[in-house]
């Protein structure tokens, strides 16, 4: 068989494990909605903290929180690899009856380096969460807002700014959403990638090894681009509207009140 023959080949088998793991994890979505909403309260946790030491700038704020945000949604994907690499590197080629010597190009020695020396370099754009929503320092203003200092008269183009920025944060977290949808997907990809790399499958000649957090990063930097750019624009809006709120729950009680 040719060279590419073989490497279409290869592809296959390693298609045809994450297919098998994508029907057998359990909940899949569930799963990845409870990593999403403990990423989410890290990141609100995150931007509480820079808030306390005093950094106000939301457009600041706001990005270096998803970008926390993020590492520990890497975190957490290694924390669910680790749970469920031992019970499926036992049982995964018996399910779909791979061949142990499949005769796929030359026998390959494996690189026996365990998945997860290095994992720790996590790093990349942000996963969504809601943050701030009422955190700040609550007075009164003349009308009996929550806020003092923070005007009140906003003229309609100041509105639709801040309104504009209200629908940046919901479009970020919708797009934040996108790794809820891929999650059958997503998670069994990382897990085969996870244990090909950790030499479960050296028996199985010359598949296609990627590390999983490889994966990871090539299948959620977009959303996560996209919701730390939404946060950023909006935090710019609001501030840029009223100077003196350091918090959407400032902003929004401004607003409506």
């Amino acid at each position: 068989m040719s060279k590419r023959g073989n490497q279409v080949k290869i592809k296959n088998l390693k298609q045809k494990l994450i297919d098998e793991r994508s029907r057998t994890i359990f909940y899949p979505r569930l799963q990845m909605a409870v990593v999403l909403s403990l990423t989410g309260l890290a990141g609100f946790l995150t931007s509480l903290a820079l808030l306390h030491f005093g950094m106000t700038r939301l457009w600041l704020r706001y990005p270096l929180a998803i970008v926390t945000a993020y590492a520990c949604f890497l975190g957490l994907l290694y924390l669910w690899i680790s749970f469920h690499r031992q019970k499926t590197g036992l049982d995964l080629v018996s399910e779909i009856g791979i061949p142990i010597d499949s005769g796929i190009g030359t026998a390959g020695s494996g690189t026996g380096d365990d998945v997860f020396s290095g994992a720790g370099d996590f790093g990349g754009g942000g996963a969504g969460g809601t943050f701030d929503a009422g955190a700040g320092a609550p007075v009164s203003t003349s009308i009996g807002s929550p806020l003092e200092g923070v005007s009140i008269d906003l003229d309609l183009e100041e509105l639709g700014l801040v309104l504009l920025g209200i629908a940046l944060i919901l479009g970020g977290l919708v797009a934040s959403l996108y790794v809820v949808y891929i999650a059958p997907v997503l998670l069994a990809e990382i897990l085969v990638d996870a244990l090909l790399v950790g030499g479960l499958y050296k028996r199985v000649r010359k598949i296609d090894r990627r590390h999983w957090l490889e994966t990871a990063l090539r299948k959620t930097w977009l959303p996560a681009l996209l919701c730390a750019a939404a946060f950023a624009i909006a935090g710019f809006l609001f501030q840029w509207v009223l100077p003196e709120a350091h918090t959407v729950g400032e902003v929004l009680r401004t607003v409506f009140s």
